[in-house]
């Protein structure tokens, strides 16, 4: 497809959506993962049989690889040793298999000094139940995925596991002899990521630097569609690829030209969510359909959004500041399925000290109260009251919240109860005399467990 029928297809798809409202935030508590010196490129994040999230990275040369395990409330409850003294920091992608055993993808070699046949993508296995990883022996890629400072992969809907590295090789299996094709049109690829949908079809995306400069993005199994060519910047980690638990594939992305970030829905449509100059855009399954967004510089920090279960709006988006002396910002990664994201930054502090560092993210739910006034008799009678009724609509990114009690506290001391009904609305009616409307809105208690709380006031 050429440049010209891939920006007017994309002008065509392009829609309007409820983008995020932004809010502030307090100073972002951050924990290193890595660094401050021989860290590795990448993380792999993928959650085990008991909900755990597995983080694994690579530091040191020659490198030392570790499983660090972190809860759902992000504390970290764990860590094990998978290799020592790996020749490479390079990619790494982390996979839970279909008997519940996880695999790790590493680029590099298991110790110093090996040829070109012996080195590429390693494997390491740790079965489920276990805490002790094992080295598969069997390694394929070759030189070029010895290099990949990046990698992909993900387990197809018949099982195959897929994996890429540069110039959006990709790989079928765990042999030698599987045959590495490159999506590539021409010179050159880089930083290719994988997902499969619901459905089982895997998509990849990948930065070109070739004919069309920008992120490419296409089905690849169980057929090969369409090619699409974003507007993107081609600066390494600067995009990011989601499947929702639906169907289809999201690409994020920041468009230099119009200093845009921008959502698209392959096949379906583009979304403008933030306006700016932006170095990095980044989108992560979610719960319930729902996705995580995350865009930023290093001067300007972070911004996080989660999308409704439509992928249609957005809560209010939250400003996260990096971690003190940050002077640059190199790539994120995430995992929010669960609900919680746990957000991993690539950021470059002080000097000479790169890594990344991981903070808990909780998404925001909206608090909408409205009070409204009405008087069944004559304007003037002061014999009878106004009744009042103040309403709470509680919402995730538009989605009703049920289920959720609201204590009212007036300053009489008189104390509301109310429910939020499947519309996410709970309301609190009681009369005032004399015609006179609030000076203020009573006291509420509103807990939704999971969630930060956004109020917003349509006055008294």
């Amino acid at each position: 497809m050429t440049r010209l029928a891939c920006m007017a297809l994309l002008a065509l798809l392009a829609f309007v959506a409820a983008p995020p409202t932004q809010a502030a935030s307090p100073p972002t508590a951050w924990l290193r993962v890595d660094g401050p010196s021989h860290a590795g490129t990448q993380i792999a994040l993928a959650r085990d049989g008991s909900g755990a999230l597995n983080v694994v990275s690579a530091q040191g040369d020659p490198a030392t690889i570790t499983d660090t395990l972190v809860a759902n409330d992000g504390r970290t409850i764990g860590s094990s040793t998978i290799a020592t003294g790996f020749d490479g920091t390079g990619g790494l992608a982390l996979l839970r298999m279909p008997d519940g055993s996880l695999r790790l993808l590493a680029a590099g070699g298991i110790r110093r000094g090996l040829g070109s046949h012996a080195v590429g993508i390693n494997s390491f296995i740790r079965p489920f139940g276990s805490a002790t990883w094992s080295l598969d022996p069997t390694v394929y890629g070759g030189a070029v995925a010895n290099a990949a400072d990046e990698l992909g992969a993900t387990i197809a809907g018949n099982g195959w596991v897929f994996s890429t590295w540069s110039g959006a090789i990709v790989h079928i299996g765990f042999q030698p002899s599987d045959g590495d094709p490159s999506y590539q049109p021409d010179c050159c690829g880089a930083d290719p990521q994988l997902v499969t949908d619901v459905s089982g079809a895997v998509f990849l995306a990948w930065i070109s630097n070739g004919h069309f400069a920008g992120t490419f993005v296409r089905e690849i199994w169980p057929s090969e569609s369409s090619v699409f060519a974003l507007p993107s910047g081609t600066t390494s980690g600067s995009f990011g690829l989601a499947a929702p638990f639906g169907h289809g594939a999201y690409v994020a992305y920041v468009d230099p030209t119009h200093q845009k970030v921008q959502l698209y829905s392959y096949l379906a449509g583009i979304q403008t969510l933030a306006s700016g100059s932006f170095q990095v855009a980044k989108v992560f399954r979610a719960l319930g359909g729902r996705l995580w967004v995350m865009w930023g510089s290093g001067n300007g920090g972070i911004w996080v959004t989660r999308s409704n279960m439509a992928v249609t709006r957005f809560e209010p988006a939250q400003h996260l500041t990096l971690p003190p002396r940050t002077n640059g910002s190199y790539n994120a990664e995430g995992e929010g399925a669960h609900g919680p994201l746990e957000l991993f930054a690539d950021v470059f502090t002080g000097r000479s000290d790169r890594g990344f560092w991981r903070t808990h993210v909780v998404p925001r739910a909206t608090l909408k109260i409205r009070a409204t006034y009405e008087n069944i008799v004559r304007p003037n009678d002061l014999a009878h009251p106004t009744d009042v009724t103040i309403r709470y609509t509680l919402t995730d990114a538009g989605d009703p919240i049920s289920k959720v009690p609201v204590l009212v506290n007036f300053p009489d001391g008189d104390l509301r109860f109310a429910m939020t009904d499947k519309h996410g609305v709970a309301e609190v009616s009681f009369g005032l005399w004399n015609h006179k409307r609030l000076k203020s809105l009573p006291k509420i208690h509103v807990n939704v467990p999971g969630y930060s709380i956004v109020v917003e006031n349509r006055g008294v």
